[in-house]
C-alpha cells in the first residue's frame, strides 16, 4: 500500500495517486484506506448509480465496477473484469472520495474554489457548467486554485486543498495558457490534466457563485432560499439531520450569487469582469 495526503487526510491506497499529482506522505496509521476487493464483480452494471448514507455509501459505474465507502475510513473497489489504473484513479478521486469526506463530517460540494484578488470564490454547479474553465481562467490571471471540481469544507468553513489536476476540454485549456500535462481522456470531450502543485492554502469560504448557462452574461445576488435549493442539489448529502446541520453552519457567513454565462470564449472577459466586481 502507498501513502498519500489529500484534503489534509492521511490516505493509504493500492493505487498510485501520485500519477495525478497527489502528495506522497509517510505515517503509521491512515485515516482512509483505498483497497482492492478480493472478490470481483461477475457482471456489468446497466448504468451508473449511487447511494449516500452517513456510514455506508456506494457508487457503481457500468464500465469499472463498484466503489463502497464505509464510515469515512474505507473505500473498497470491486472491479468488473480487467481495469485501467488511470480510469480507477480518476473515478476514486471523484464521487467515492466525496462520499468518504462527507462521512468524515465535512461538507462536500460539486464546486471549484479559487483565491483571486483577495477573495475566496466557490464556483458551484452541475457537471459541464463551466466550473473548471472559470477556475483555469482566473488561475491564468494570477489566481490560486484551492480545489477543483470537488470542494471539501470543514466545520469552520475552511476549504481543504485538493490535488493538482483539472478536468477540462483541450479547447478551454488552450484559451487559458496555463501549464498542464495531459494525463488521460475523460468524458464528453473533457480531459484530465496535471497542473502545478496547488499552494497549501487553508482559506475560509466567503463567496459562493452558482453557475448557469444563459443567453447573456448576468450576475445577481440570490435569496437564502434560492441558495439552499442549490446547495441541496450540488452537495453530497444524506437525508440525516447531521448533514442538514452542515448546510446551516456553512450559510452563516457566505454571500451567494447566481452567474449566468454564455457558451462563447469571446464573452469570457465579461464573465471575469462580473466576478472582479463582486
Amino acid at each position: 500500500m502507498l501513502s498519500f495526503k489529500l484534503y489534509n487526510t492521511k490516505i493509504s491506497s493500492f493505487l498510485d495517486l501520485s500519477i495525478f499529482g497527489i502528495e506522497k506522505s509517510s505515517f503509521n496509521e491512515a485515516d482512509v484506506t483505498i483497497e482492492l476487493s478480493e472478490i470481483p464483480i461477475k457482471r456489468k452494471f446497466n448504468k451508473d448509480s449511487h447511494s449516500i448514507g452517513d456510514s455506508y455509501s456506494y457508487f457503481s459505474t457500468k464500465n469499472l465496477g463498484l466503489f463502497e465507502v464505509t464510515n469515512g475510513q474505507l473505500i473498497r473497489f470491486s472491479p468488473v473484469g480487467k481495469y485501467n489504473e488511470l480510469d480507477v484513479i480518476e473515478s476514486v478521486l471523484g464521487f467515492p472520495m466525496a462520499l468518504c469526506m462527507s462521512q468524515r463530517g465535512h461538507l462536500v460540494m460539486h464546486s471549484s474554489c479559487v483565491q483571486y484578488k483577495g477573495k475566496n470564490l466557490l464556483f458551484c454547479g452541475a457537471s459541464h457548467a463551466g466550473k473548471s474553465t472559470i477556475a483555469a481562467f482566473l488561475s491564468s490571471k494570477g489566481g490560486d486554485i484551492v480545489s477543483e471540481d470537488i470542494s471539501v469544507i470543514d466545520n469552520s468553513s475552511t476549504i481543504l486543498p485538493s490535488g493538482p489536476y483539472i478536468k477540462i476540454s483541450r479547447e478551454s485549456l488552450n484559451e487559458t495558457n496555463i501549464n498542464a500535462e495531459f494525463l488521460k481522456n475523460s468524458t464528453r470531450s473533457r480531459h484530465v490534466f496535471k497542473t502545478q502543485q496547488l499552494p497549501n492554502l487553508k482559506k475560509s469560504a466567503e463567496i459562493c457563485i452558482f453557475l448557469k448557462w444563459g443567453a447573456r452574461t448576468e450576475l445577481k445576488s440570490i435569496s437564502l432560499k434560492h441558495a439552499l435549493d442549490n446547495l441541496y442539489s450540488y452537495c453530497y448529502l444524506s437525508s440525516s439531520s447531521e448533514d442538514s446541520k452542515k448546510i446551516i453552519n456553512f450559510i452563516s457567513n457566505i454571500k451567494f450569487y447566481e452567474l449566468r454565462i454564455v457558451k462563447n470564449f469571446e464573452k469570457i472577459e465579461e464573465v471575469l469582469n462580473k466576478i472582479e466586481n463582486i
